[in-house]
C-alpha cells in the first residue's frame, strides 16, 4: 500500500483597522473663514493623507485647514483619510454659512435745529431675523439702538452716519453715509 502523507501549515492573515474619520467646522457668517478641525485617527498607526471636499467644488489636501465659501448656506463637506497601511475611509457633515444683512437707510438733510429722521432699509435671508441695531451719528455723542432713528444734531455741518444691524444668528454688516446739517 501507499501511505498519504498529510501536510498541514498556518497562515496568519492580518487585517489592518480602518481609520476613524471625523472632524468638527465652525459655523459662520458670510465673507469670515469656515476652519476645519481633523479629528481623524487609526489605531495602531498613523494617517497618511487626507482630502477635504468643501461641498462648492473646492478641495484641499492640509491636515485642518480653512475655507472661505463665497455664498450662504448649508454645505456637505466630506474628509476621506488613507492610513499608512494603504486603509481608506470618509464621513461627511453638514457645515452652515450663515447670510449676513443687507444693511441701507434712507435720510433727508436738514437745516440746523432741526431733528433729521433716519429711516432704516434692512433685509436678511430667512431663517435669520435682524435683532439689533446701532447708530452712530458721526458726531462723537450721539448713538441709537432704535431701528429707525430721530436725531438732533447739535450744530451743522456733514456727519458721518453709520448703521450696523446684527441677526440672530450673530452675523451683523453695516453701512455708512455722509449727511448734511445746514447752517
Amino acid at each position: 500500500g501507499t501511505c498519504q502523507e498529510l501536510l498541514t501549515d498556518s497562515v496568519t492573515i492580518l487585517v489592518n483597522q480602518l481609520p476613524l474619520v471625523d472632524f468638527e467646522a465652525t459655523t459662520v457668517c458670510l465673507k469670515e473663514s469656515t476652519v476645519f478641525t481633523n479629528r481623524s485617527s487609526v489605531t495602531p498607526g498613523v494617517i497618511k493623507n487626507v482630502v477635504w471636499d468643501f461641498g462648492d467644488g473646492a478641495s484641499s489636501v492640509i491636515e485642518s485647514p480653512s475655507h472661505v465659501y463665497k455664498s450662504f448656506k448649508t454645505y456637505n463637506v466630506v474628509l476621506r483619510a488613507e492610513s499608512v497601511k494603504g486603509c481608506l475611509a470618509s464621513t461627511s457633515k453638514k457645515v452652515s454659512v450663515n447670510a449676513l444683512p443687507v444693511v441701507d437707510f434712507f435720510h433727508s438733510n436738514i437745516c440746523d435745529s432741526i431733528e433729521m429722521s433716519f429711516l432704516q432699509n434692512v433685509s436678511v435671508s430667512l431663517p435669520s431675523s435682524v435683532i439689533e441695531y446701532r447708530w452712530d451719528f458721526g458726531d462723537f455723542t450721539g448713538n441709537s439702538l432704535s431701528p429707525n432713528a430721530i436725531y438732533l444734531f447739535s450744530k451743522d455741518g456733514h456727519y458721518d452716519v453709520k448703521l450696523v444691524a446684527e441677526t440672530n444668528l450673530g452675523c451683523s454688516d453695516s453701512v455708512s453715509k455722509k449727511v448734511t446739517v445746514y447752517p
